[in-house]
């Protein structure tokens, strides 16, 4: 192994560069805390900055911990080494605690704290946590939206008269609160009138009767259906716009689509027919694109409505001294922007900025961060002056996932070309992976430089990986189920059959792996080679919502895993367990509710039993009232108690942890009471909010279920006890000695959001509703085209990212493979077509007809792959239930692709 990574020169360069802005492409598993911490130390002890003129953003609090916890140690080792700096050193040990090192909400928040007059807030800002926020949110919107009715606003009064409601409305109310610094581009009326919009549909209908003229003969029947059509119209003159949706929605008139010769509407039938067919899709496109001037206009009559609220409701939490993350964000980059005193001040405080994963970097951190560290007077951030700013960005656009959180590929691409521009920016990238082992780096390689093509401000270009460990054993295997066990019905499986074979196929392999001692990994604490442990393994997922039939595999394999993220909170059945004593606590004259606690596995007592206390039949059991009058006492003691304390008092007298320990999965049982404490005592804050709160917060929590969104509570699954499921966000950052991808054939590229933003055109778009309700704002549809490629390209990203955090092996169920290469494919044969200047619907049509070369193109980009990166497939026969038998067998060579689903096969 070479003493010096063979990108040390690129590394250097990014340490030790100050006369201009730095953006380091740091790829994965490259070291770039190392990267930040080099930096950091270079500025203290070889240009003499002080630690306080340094400010360094992370992406989460835990990154900045260990950022902090990296220096300490660096300096403490250069304090031995050096000891001429020991008091640069020594007084950058000694601060910092207090150094401006810290996530770029806790960044904004201490500016504004610091600049409170100027920005006309309390200086006792705090945040406000997630659960305090939506709280006092839906109890401001409860009282909002009762005025709003009570004054029958007119707008308010036809959405919900068009079948909406204050559900659909919410949708738009959080599209405000999550996008502040869009708050004036939403949606806005064109001001039309009444006569206007009715001309408008009339001109509408006109130009889908114009297609009629194509008609030679006017006995035609489908001819006839214009005049029908037209005296439908000529009856909506006189209705309002709410009337005139509702019936364009579900007109009147239907027209007939079984009538009409195609003899009568062309000199050919083969002209005729298509006449036809144009003239019958043509109506349906004028019902929609009538409805659409009004949707738009409906939409856009709410935005200063709710638009209002949102106002109002963050000037209620500013006024309390409380502020969102957004908000934060919001008011610290106004502030800055607006005030060039504050600008001036904060620039000569802060010489050097450094920002971790700046490829996750949303537009208001950006412009906070250009606008303090680049000169001159401008407000815009694009116009900032970096020639000479002390500027170190470190990230990689591969690995750029969270555009749900509002994080731009675009930006990214646009501060790369304004430093690439600058005679002084440097733009180094480091490019030597320590984590993972030469065959992973290579697969990982040969499959994403085909996936991840350069499309400006979309996708990056792909810039390889080199691998720094030494090892030549494979390291990549796909795992495919045996031909002869595979039923023929799943070739042409459901989607949740799939998952269920992907499942089994991956439960046996690990289990094998792990039983059979047949792989060893790297300890790197030990630094000693050692047999794989269930603790090495994660197995990582697009979203949260693909757990379920991975989980019944795991325990029909008698694999132990913990599930890491997953939603299923609120359905334990032991935290419905507590949910229903806890509330019953709070309302001991519900019978509802005290029943709910009787029944629950903390009392178990029959419905025979809780009868008798209720109707006073028979006497009831003398444990059922000792355990009505502990519900009592629980009700009593609430008064003077936290919510914390009276879980605790549940726990105690009910056995709780002894109850759920000796259940099945006994330890995370116990881990989700514990969760329910933490919980209690993050709810209750300062004191504001007491049991009664914390109880009626967890019902409604309870009664959304898996909706709530809420992950179990996480066990430590590296003791080696544990195979651990999560998602690939939740891995970001991570690395494991075994990764294993799973469920990649879940389709990509689908939004399902009520909102779109364009933060480059400073527009936002809205959808309510589905077909035909459906209110739409006028640039919705093209703006949705223009999100679904974003988010394709992110669902690429997103796996890169998924198999970079393996460091020994990499497992990859073949089917999955197979399906993620055919998108490959598909896409760029797709691609070529649209730069020769096909249409969508031609493109739809060619590529139906190249079904047999696109699998054929799959076949041979696998076959490629395979052999060129030396990956090997594992072939398993998984059992469903009882403990497998030993089922791998290593095979080499390659032969061609089936046809069958399961496309590759290994053999001697």
């Amino acid at each position: 192994m070479s003493a010096q990574p063979r990108d040390q020169k690129q590394r250097d360069e990014a340490a030790t560069w100050t006369r201009g802005p730095v953006l380091v492409e740091a790829g994965a598993g490259t070291g770039k805390t190392t990267l930040l911490v080099d930096r950091i130390l270079h500025l203290i002890r070889h240009e003499g900055v002080p630690l306080d003129e340094i400010a360094a953003i992370t992406f989460t609090r835990k990154a900045t911990a260990e950022l902090k916890d990296r220096i300490r140690r660096r300096i403490l080792d250069a304090v031995e080494d050096e000891p001429d700096a020991t008091a640069r050193l020594q007084d950058a040990l000694e601060n910092l605690e207090s150094a401006r090192i810290s996530t770029i909400h806790g960044f904004a928040l201490n500016i504004l704290r610091a600049f409170s007059v100027e920005a006309g807030m309390r200086p006792d800002l705090g945040d406000v946590d997630e659960i305090e926020h939506d709280a006092r949110r839906d109890a401001a919107w409860r009282d909002w939206l009762a005025q709003a009715l009570n004054s029958d606003d007119a707008q308010l009064l036809d959405f919900l008269e068009l079948g909406f409601s204050a559900a659909d409305l919410e949708k738009i109310r959080d599209a405000m609160l999550a996008l502040p610094e869009l708050r004036a581009h939403f949606p806005r009326s064109r001001g039309a009138s009444a006569d206007e919009i009715h001309a408008a549909v009339e001109a509408a209908f006109d130009a889908w009767a114009e297609v009629g003229r194509r008609c030679v003969n006017e006995e035609d029947r489908a001819f006839q259906e214009i005049d029908k059509a037209r005296g439908w119209l000529g009856g909506l003159s006189g209705l309002s716009q709410t009337e005139l949706l509702r019936e364009l929605w579900n007109p009147g008139f239907k027209l007939n689509k079984r009538v009409g010769s195609a003899a009568n509407w062309g000199d050919s039938k083969e002209e005729g027919g298509e006449n036809l067919k144009r003239f019958r899709s043509g109506y349906d496109g004028f019902l929609q694109e009538s409805a659409a001037l009004i949707a738009h206009e409906a939409l856009a009559g709410l935005v200063p409505l709710v638009r209002g609220f949102a106002e109002s409701f963050e000037e209620e939490l500013r006024e309390a001294g409380l502020l969102s993350y957004q908000d934060m964000l919001f008011l610290a980059a106004k502030l800055v922007r607006e005030n060039p005193s504050v600008r001036g001040r904060i620039r000569e405080s802060i010489r050097h900025f450094l920002v971790d994963e700046f490829q996750d970097t949303d537009p208001l951190q950006v412009e906070l961060i250009f606008l303090l560290t680049g000169g001159g007077d401008a407000a815009d951030w694009r116009e900032a002056r970096l020639e000479d700013a002390g500027l170190f960005l470190v990230g990689d656009p591969k690995q750029s996932i969270y555009r749900f959180r509002r994080a731009d590929i675009a930006i990214y691409h646009e501060v790369e070309e304004k430093i690439k521009a600058l005679p002084n920016g440097r733009l180094p990238r480091i490019t030597e992976n320590f984590r993972s082992t030469p065959g992973v780096v290579d697969f990982v390689n040969e499959v994403f430089s085909r996936v991840i093509r350069h499309e400006t401000g979309v996708q990056p270009p792909y810039v390889p990986l080199e691998a720094y460990r030494e090892s030549e054993d494979p390291a990549v295997f796909l795992i495919r189920r045996k031909e002869e066990d595979e039923p023929e019905e799943n070739v042409k499986a459901n989607e949740e059959q799939r998952r269920m074979n992907e499942a089994a196929c991956l439960a046996a392999v690990i289990r094998e792996l792990v039983e059979e001692k047949r792989i060893e990994i790297t300890d790197k604490e030990k630094k000693a080679r050692r047999p794989v442990h269930y603790g090495d393994v994660a197995v990582l997922f697009r979203v949260r919502t693909g757990y379920a039939e991975f989980e019944e595999a795991f325990r029909a394999a008698g694999v132990p895993f913990i599930t890491d993220g997953g939603r299923g909170f609120y359905d334990k059945f032991e935290v419905g367990a507590v949910v229903s004593v806890l509330a019953a606590a709070a309302r001991p004259g519900d019978p509802l509710a005290l029943a709910a606690a009787l029944r629950s596995p903390l009392y178990g007592f029959s419905d025979v039993d809780i009868a008798r206390h209720f109707l006073k039949t028979q006497d009831p059991p003398e444990e059922l009232r000792e355990a009505v009058r502990e519900i009592r006492l629980l009700h009593e003691a609430k008064k003077n108690s936290s919510a914390r304390a009276i879980l605790e008092e549940i726990y105690d007298r009910t056995r709780a942890f002894e109850l759920f320990l000796a259940s099945s999965g006994g330890e995370q049982r116990v881990a989700n009471l514990l969760k329910l404490l933490d919980m209690a005592h993050e709810f209750a804050g300062d004191g504001r909010r007491g049991v009664d709160a914390f109880a009626a917060h967890l019902e409604a929590q309870y009664e959304l279920g898996r909706d709530a969104g809420e992950p179990e509570a996480f066990l430590d699954a590296h003791e080696g006890r544990a195979v651990l499921l999560m998602s690939v966000h939740q891995a970001k950052g991570l690395e494991f000695p075994v990764v294993a991808l799973a469920d990649t054939e879940g389709r990509g590229g689908r939004h399902t959001g009520s909102w779109i933003a364009d933060h480059g055109n400073e527009a936002v778009d809205l959808r309510l509703g589905s077909n035909p309700r459906l209110l739409d704002s006028e640039g919705y549809a093209s703006a949705l085209e223009r999100e679904k490629e974003f988010q394709k390209a992110e669902i690429k990203r997103l796996w890169y990212v998924g198999a970079t955090r393996a460091g020994d092996y990499l497992l990859w169920p073949e089917s999955g493979f197979r399906s993620f290469m055919k998108d490959v494919v598909k896409d760029e044969m797709k691609k070529e077509m649209r730069d020769s200047g096909s249409g969508e619907n031609e493109i739809d049509r060619k590529m139906k007809q190249k079904e047999e070369e696109i699998e054929q193109q799959t076949d041979e980009a696998i076959v490629d792959v395979i052999q060129t990166a030396a990956a090997s497939v594992l072939e398993v026969s998984p059992q469903v239930s009882g403990v497998p038998e030993p089922i791998l067998r290593r095979r080499t060579g390659v032969r061609k692709a089936s046809r069958r689903g399961a496309p590759l096969s290994m053999r001697n």
